[in-house]
This record gives C-alpha cells, structure tokens and sequence, in this order.
C-alpha cells in the first residue's frame, strides 16, 4: 500500500511537470520589438554583490560595459562584501565603476548585503527606474536592459531573466547541472510564468522597480535570499514575470568538489522557507481566495528536478528489493512515472539545444543522482547550524 500511494503522489506530480512543459511549449515567442526606440526610456542600476571575486569580476563589469543600451540611462555599483582579496582594486581599475565596501563579520550573506546596499543607494543624490541584480561570476546579454525596459513599460514591477550557462559542455557535471537548469527554467518556470503564479527569483537577472523596493526594502536575508524575496513578493500580492529573452550568462561548477557548497546551501535554504511559508502561502490562497497562492506554495514543496529524480530512483531501488512482485499495477505506475520523465528530460534538452557533449552526459546520471542525495543527507546533518557558504569559483580560462 506504501509504494502504491507513493506512486501514485509521484506520478501525478511528473504529470503536473510534464503539463507545464507543454504549457511552456507555446510560450517561447522571440519579441522581435525590443528597440529603445518603442517605449520610455528607463534608467537602470545594475547592482552586484561580490565576496573575494577576483578572479571573476572583470568579465561581469566587462560584459556591463558591452551592452546595447544608452552609458547615460545605466549605472553600476559593485558590492564589495568582506573582500579580503584585490577585488575593489580590480573593481576601480574601471572608470564607470562604483564600488560600495561593506565590512560586517556578523551578519554575512549576499542577502544582508543587498539590504545595506539598498539603505546606502537611498541617500545617493540619484534616481533610478529599476535596479538589476546580478552574480559577480556571471556576464550579462547585451539586450538585457533593452528587453526589461519593454517589460517593464507593460507595467511589470518584478522580473526574472534566463540564467543560461556559460559553459555546460566543460564536464559530465557541467552538463547535468545545465540540464537542471534547463528543465527549471525553460519548462516547469515558463509554464508556470504562462499560468500568471511563478514566484521564483533565482539570484541572478533579477530587475525590480524602484517603488518596490521603496515600498518593501529588502527584507530577505536567508541563506537563500532569492526564493524567499521572491515569496514574500507574492505574498505582497505582486506578481513575478520570467522573461527569456533577458538572459544572464553565469558561471557553472564542473565538479562535485566545485558544486558541493551551492548545492547544500539551497537544499538547507530551501527546507526553511518551505518551513516559514508554505503555510503563509495556504492561508493566503484561502483568505484572499488566491488560488495562484496555492500553486505558488505547490511549486516550493515540489524539489528541483534532480533532487526529484534522485529521491524517485531510491524509492525506486527501494521497491525492487523489497516489493517487486512481477508485472503487477506497482509496475505499471513506475514504468509510467520514468516514461514521463524521459519524455520530459528529453523535451528540455530538445529546447535548449543541447549539444551532443550535453546528451552524452546522461550516461553519468547514476552517479549524479547518489553524489545529489549524499549532499542532500549532509545538508540535513548540518541544518542546525546554518550559515551562508560562498561558492568557491574556477578560473575558466
């Protein structure tokens, strides 16, 4: 009975999955009008949180300068975050630049960074439209600000650009990494974006009015200051646009060594604000009759998709050596569940264009998926004491 009520859960959600993959099918319409000269022109502030990011800061300032919008209609300010490296001196080497040096051993996190870097903008004698968020190892699309501000003049307050990878063929773990990615973004986001309740802020290329963040500040501070920033938006009642066509290029670890603190420090920040909001999130789809609430806290429940996978695999494994009986409906159902799920892997790939390095990565999937639970039990060892883990970088060069 077990294993056939846990089936049935799962296959309804690889289900639920598979629906907003087609739903996301129609959704990838290239807007061929995103010109400076068909709207307002917005003045933006790009902001970048940076902690001892020497060896990755130059290519982000230098892709800043590359892009296609007015010099005088953009700034940008890099956040120098308890750098004990030459990152401000690599920062000052620009004259564009402005560099805001935080020093705060007490309260470490991009999140408590952001927060003081908003404080300190306030009292700057300029104004801006939106502000752009963006990692220090990632470089941004030069149609970027061209693409926000069309969005932004249809009367959008909070978007999300596509994160694509910079390089997914370097490694199997590159590749399976850009993988998750993909299926995130291009299927399960789009779709629910299509549907009017995706909540998620994934960090990077995110673009926020001005008057939001008057409004509400930045008040997310978690180890996983995206997803929760972006929850409390909902819960503010405003809505979160996933735009494609604004992309970010970010740097992927192309190994377990490389992935392994990012991949604990969103499991365990994932964990608790399940915790804090899903129940916010009930009560407010049942309060304001919001059922894009519901949804909402639907998608925080529902894991990544190669944490899913990896967690399906185990109760999998789990079944043929202790139930397997023969063909029988318990049968049935997994062959169901991993039918969907190779359609639906098989569709993302498909999309993204993956190249045949990406599709060849899928023969180390086994070993992905024990390495992706391993990290998921040590992040449970862990989660007592909880704190903000700086990804360490690799020079790609």
């Amino acid at each position: 009975m077990f294993f056939l009520v846990s089936e049935s859960i799962i296959l309804s959600i690889t289900l639920y999955l598979w629906f907003l993959a087609i739903i996301s099918l129609f959704s990838f319409r290239r807007n061929t009008s995103d010109s400076e000269d068909s709207e307002e022109l917005k003045k933006f502030l790009i902001i970048i949180p940076a902690h001892n990011e020497s060896l990755v800061i130059e290519k982000a300032i230098r892709s800043i300068n590359q892009v296609k919008y007015s010099k005088d209609l953009y700034d940008f300010v890099v956040i120098a975050d308890n750098c004990q490296d030459d990152t401000i001196d690599r920062v000052l080497k620009d004259e564009r630049a402005i560099c805001l040096i935080r020093e705060d051993n007490k309260n470490m996190g991009k999140g408590y960074a952001l927060r003081w870097a908003f404080q300190e903008i306030k009292k700057w004698n300029r104004s801006y439209d939106a502000f752009v968020i963006m990692d220090a190892d990632s470089q941004i699309d030069p149609d970027f600000l061209a693409v926000m501000n069309r969005k932004l003049s249809e009367g959008n307050k909070v978007l999300q650009g596509m994160v694509q990878v910079i390089n997914p063929e370097r490694s199997p773990v590159a590749s399976l990494i850009f993988l998750g990615w993909s299926l995130n973004q291009r299927l399960r986001h789009m779709g629910t974006s299509r549907l009017g309740y995706f909540g998620f802020l994934l960090g990077n290329g995110i673009c926020i009015r001005t008057e939001i963040i008057d409004r509400h500040g930045w008040n997310a501070t978690s180890i996983l200051e995206d997803v929760e920033y972006g929850v409390m938006m909902r819960l503010a009642g405003l809505k979160i646009g996933f735009i494609p066509d604004a992309k970010i290029y970010a740097q992927n670890p192309s190994s377990f060594r490389y992935a392994e603190s990012q991949r604990i420090r969103w499991d365990q920040g994932r964990f608790l604000i399940m915790k804090k909001y899903v129940p916010e999130l009930l009560k407010g789809s049942i309060i304001r009759r919001d059922f894009s609430l519901l949804f909402s806290a639907l998608e925080l429940l529902i894991p990544p998709y190669t944490l899913l996978v990896s967690f399906i695999s185990i109760l999998f494994f789990i079944y043929l050596l202790t139930s397997y009986r023969g063909a029988d409906l318990n049968l049935f159902l997994w062959i169901s569940i991993f039918s969907v799920l190779s359609c639906y892997s098989i569709t993302g790939l498909i999309v993204s264009k993956a190249n045949l390095k990406v599709w060849m990565s899928i023969l180390y999937v086994p070993v992905f998926m024990i390495w992706r639970m391993l990290i998921n039990i040590k992040g449970c060892f862990h989660r007592g004491s909880l704190k903000w883990i700086r990804t360490e970088r690799e020079n790609l060069q």
